[in-house]
């Protein structure tokens, strides 16, 4: 999975890197502009989440 289609993936579920970032556990959405920028690789579990998500298995969605 390509840092491009991260993004992609991300977007379509109408989400902001900070969402996301917070869905996944993380503090800031740092780390997930370091995913799609191709500064860090995502491990095979935060792989597998954006895939579930991109397929609609999964929704995410986060309170305000």
């Amino acid at each position: 999975m390509e840092q491009k289609e991260l993004k992609s993936i991300r977007q379509n579920a109408g989400l902001t890197q900070k969402q996301l970032a917070k869905f996944f556990g993380l503090s800031a959405g740092t780390r997930i502009a370091e995913y799609e920028s191709g500064k860090r690789n995502p491990s095979a579990g935060i792989k597998k989440i954006y895939n579930l998500i991109k397929t609609n298995k999964i929704k995410v969605i986060i309170k305000k």
